[in-house]
């Protein structure tokens, strides 16, 4: 595919610069002035840079433009660059012919790490210390440190509703609404959970762009879980919400049921 119907330099040429361009990995765009200075229409598809630290796939601007004899016009246009690229400010040059103007490109981060799973699920009994091992990906271009310690904050599933029920089943008919409402906060107040600790197994400290890294995690259940309910919580792993699932099988270390 030809990158223009005309030559550079002599039937079309760049505005002033610098023109600026901006993005998250893989593309970044920006707009240039492109003028016409022949009697055709004059179609532009690429246009060459010139820069010495660029990241890869600088080497050219895409455009799609289209500009009618002796007129100028406004277009967008935008590198693809790798993933990987390093956040920061680049300078360059687009060359049109003989002519040469200055662009500034900023790389943006991306933050884009993937763990898999995504959802940690365990079956256990309060005390119990159960490991899960996870494969942690970074497709962006930011380095994360990889925690050693995670606090995962439980709660049990429809833990509202339930507490409604069992403070309106333990509170007599003749109760006054403000007995119900002391009942129903004492509830809420046993049932709440300490933050699960959890350990995690890694080899390497920082996880940097491009890297996958496998890790153990291991989740210290904590006490007060009642047998036979689920819990869900979360915990900031690599910049993303890492989701836990548990089941508490036994009433070994957990509390009792209901509140008198």
């Amino acid at each position: 595919m030809n990158a223009t119907n005309t030559r550079p330099g002599q039937a079309w040429r760049l505005g002033t610069g610098p023109f600026v361009f901006s993005g998250r990995p893989p593309f970044i765009t920006g707009q240039l002035e492109i003028i016409n200075t022949s009697d055709e229409r004059v179609r532009v598809r690429a246009i060459p840079t010139t820069s010495a630290d660029a990241p890869q796939g600088m080497a050219e601007l895409r455009v799609l433009a289209r500009v009618p004899a002796h007129e100028r016009a406004r277009v967008r246009g935008h590198f693809v660059v790798d993933r990987g690229s390093t956040p920061g400010r680049y300078t360059a040059e687009l060359r049109c012919g003989d002519q040469r103007e200055d662009i500034v490109v900023h790389v943006l981060d991306l933050d884009a790490v993937r763990t898999n799973p995504g959802t940690i699920r365990l079956r256990g009994r309060a005390g119990d210390v159960l490991p899960h091992t996870v494969v942690a990906s970074n497709d962006g271009n930011v380095v994360h440190t990889v925690p050693k310690v995670l606090l995962v904050f439980f709660e049990e599933q429809d833990w509202i509703g339930r507490s409604l029920v069992d403070a309106l089943r333990d509170t007599e008919p003749n109760t006054p609404y403000s007995g119900y409402l002391d009942r129903l906060l004492r509830e809420f107040r046993s049932s709440l959970l300490s933050p699960a600790r959890v350990i995690v197994d890694r080899d390497v400290e920082t996880l940097e762009p491009g890297h996958v890294a496998e890790m153990t995690l291991r989740l210290s259940a904590p006490p007060g879980l009642v047998k036979g309910r689920h819990y869900v919580g979360s915990a900031t792993f690599l910049g993303r919400p890492l989701r836990f699932e548990f089941e508490c099988t036994s009433a070994t270390g957990s509390r009792r049921r209901g509140l008198k």
